[in-house]
């Protein structure tokens, strides 16, 4: 008898238990699906204009093999990362054949990643200036040019504004040298002041960051972009450094950072151990403002006092007590 009930019983308990699976599950998509929804009324016409050539026009160019599609592009990526791992494995173990193997699909792969092809592009353009090639560097120059419209983070050239926490609105100067994006203030305070850099990225392909769940957390504040990932579609990250210095710019240091695109156009950055994301947003033309709708009231926003997925008290209470002494 009491074999017979347990076994009558052992049904409903797992009814029970795939009930409440389903229940947080759906649960965690209507969060996800709020979130999206507020996030891009927030932001919405606030950024720049993401959008690249379509993929035909991208296959006349560049080959049939070219990928534009973000979320192709960050399968891609893992893969290459995969494959060029197991590569060092096999030449380590002198499995040459195996190694060639990889090394031949390792190609295959670049092939169909934009940053891969400028990449390639721009060595062989500082190769040709440097051996007096001129006018084979120019027409790379030009390869170049066309090749970063099909990457969002070649495309944020101009001024931007963010909220530096108690310092207000400020507004920064994105422009670009070689493969760095570099971000001026041209509207500072006591701590970073107009005219020095606020933040700097790797935009070259080792300088692009996985997803979070595919990279090592190498610091707390990480959970930031861990829930933005986990929350928002097609984010992508790159490795940067910020500045931040004591007030009268004293003691002026780049410190860990990462920069965040999203697909409304607007861009984050964050200081890692200050545990603080800035979003800016882009500063619009007079000529813009006529035809970009609600684009007139152009506001920034820093979400890092929400402490999004922060939850060891005893680093917020260190990054707190940083604040008053060091500034970005």
């Amino acid at each position: 008898g009491r074999v017979l009930g347990a076994d009558a019983s052992a049904p409903d308990e797992k009814e029970t238990a795939v009930g409440q699976a389903v229940g947080q599950s759906r649960a965690k998509l209507r969060t996800r699906e709020a979130f999206q929804l507020a996030w891009k009324e927030k932001f919405k016409g606030k950024g720049t204009d993401m959008s690249i050539p379509s993929k035909e026009e991208a296959h006349v160019k560049f080959g049939r093999y070219i990928e534009t599609d973000q979320r192709a592009l960050r399968d891609i990526r893992a893969r290459m990362s995969m494959l060029a791992a197991r590569l060092e494995l096999a030449v380590a173990a002198e499995c040459y054949a195996e190694a060639a193997a990889l090394r031949d699909e390792l190609k295959v792969q670049r092939l169909r990643d934009p940053l891969q092809i400028r990449q390639h592009l721009w060595a062989e353009m500082q190769a040709a200036g440097k051996a007096g090639d001129l006018d084979r560097a120019a027409s790379l120059r030009l390869s170049v040019q066309e090749v970063e419209r099909y990457l969002p983070q070649f495309q944020l050239g101009g001024d931007w504004e963010g909220i530096y926490a108690s310092h207000g609105k400020e507004t920064v100067r994105v422009h670009y040298e070689g493969s760095t994006l570099i971000a001026v203030k041209i509207i500072g305070d006591a701590n970073v002041p107009k005219g020095e850099i606020t933040f700097t990225a790797d935009l070259s392909p080792a300088g692009l960051l996985g997803p979070i769940g595919g990279d090592a957390v190498s610091h707390p504040a990480e959970k930031i972009r861990m829930v933005l990932e986990g929350h928002l579609e097609n984010v992508v990250a790159i490795q940067g450094r910020g500045q931040v210095a004591k007030a009268g710019f004293q003691s002026p240091t780049f410190i860990d950072g990462q920069l965040l695109l999203f697909e409304e156009g607007v861009l984050g950055f964050i200081f890692l151990p200050m545990a603080s994301m800035i979003v800016f947003e882009r500063v619009f033309e007079e000529t813009d403002k006529a035809t970009a709708g609600d684009n007139e009231t152009q506001k920034a926003h820093n979400i890092a006092d929400s402490n999004i997925g922060n939850t060891d008290n005893d680093n917020n209470n260190n990054t707190n007590t940083a604040r008053p002494r060091d500034g970005f």
